[in-house]
């Protein structure tokens, strides 16, 4: 019987399938990660976070998310909603004012082609109505408006394992002398699609 010379094409193509088939089989059939976002074709997910810097309390809802922090919104609070949906909005949510009547709403998205899009409206009570700023944001791209009570600052930060999105509340810059909300000035587009009482 012949043994084949160590250098012979025979064993070195035995060696090579034998070190390259288990690589390969590894690859077959394997599930995603955690950390993998679920959409596919690698277009990622959104996550926005609301960070409470004011001296109020709220409280947060997310209404459409696949996870999500909520509950109270006490100051120095952070809490954070991400979605990955195939249609429509990834995120959506609200921040509820304690004993002020009134609520932001927010929703976000990735859309398979363009930047990631953030809508937001400002509304009495708890209702909801047309969104106040509905805009596009290119990463460190920034907004910020004011009702006299808060200043609110929308940024498209850093992506991560989704596009990111961070909503900061800071008391007013320009307060009103009798501590009550105005239209939110800062916002282009923006109007108040409940009248204020």
């Amino acid at each position: 019987m012949h043994n084949p010379s160590p250098t012979s094409p025979r064993t070195l193509a035995l060696v090579v399938a034998m070190c390259v088939a288990p690589l390969l089989l590894a690859g077959c059939g394997s599930e995603p990660t955690a950390a993998e976002p679920s959409r596919a074709a690698g277009n990622l997910g959104t996550r926005v976070c609301v960070v409470n810097k004011t001296t109020l309390d709220a409280s947060v809802v997310f209404t459409k998310k696949d996870t999500a922090q909520e509950g109270a919104f006490p100051p120095g609070r952070q809490l954070c909603g991400e979605g990955t949906f195939a249609i429509g909005e990834d995120v959506q949510g609200r921040v509820v004012w304690a004993d002020l009547s009134w609520t932001t709403s927010f929703s976000a998205s990735n859309p398979w082609i363009g930047e990631p899009t953030l809508s937001m409206g400002e509304y009495e009570g708890n209702k909801l109505g047309q969104p106040c700023l509905d805009k596009t944001f290119k990463v460190n791209e920034s907004i910020a408006a004011d009702n006299a009570i808060v200043q609110v600052k929308a940024t498209r930060v850093a992506d991560d394992q989704w596009k990111e999105i961070e909503i900061v509340f800071t008391p007013s810059a320009n307060p009103s002398a009798d501590g009550r909300r105005v239209n939110l000035k800062g916002w282009t587009n923006c109007y108040n699609a409940v009248p204020l009482t």
